[in-house]
């Protein structure tokens, strides 16, 4: 199997696009996960035409479309790894499990 740069660049050839970049978007990204990742890619040898943009709640709400719509317009990604969740700790969670889990569930694209 060929690499995630291969195969979008391939499809991008395809659809006419010359361009060959690779965009990874991480929604998440300041939390326990994303922040692992950015870790690893930072400590990585780095791939030629590929670009990691890790986000926070800071940089935008995912669970707003106007948001989300405008954080895809400025950073235009061929691969998004979703990690955004509300996070409040072992008890805040265990004690508003529905209310947490709505928070993600409910919003409509």
């Amino acid at each position: 199997m060929s690499a995630p740069s291969e195969e979008v660049a391939s499809k991008n050839r395809k659809n006419g696009d010359v361009s060959d970049e690779v965009i990874v978007l991480v929604t998440g990204g300041s939390g326990l996960v994303g922040r692992a990742i950015e870790s690893y890619v930072n400590n990585s040898p780095a791939v030629e035409n590929e670009k990691w943009i890790f986000l926070g709640s800071k940089d935008g709400d995912v669970r707003s479309r106007k948001d989300t719509e405008a954080l895809f317009e400025k950073y235009k990604p061929t691969h998004v790894i979703h990690l955004a969740a509300k996070v409040g700790g072992l008890y805040a969670n265990m004690k508003q499990k529905v209310t947490a889990t709505k928070a993600f569930t409910t919003t409509t694209f």
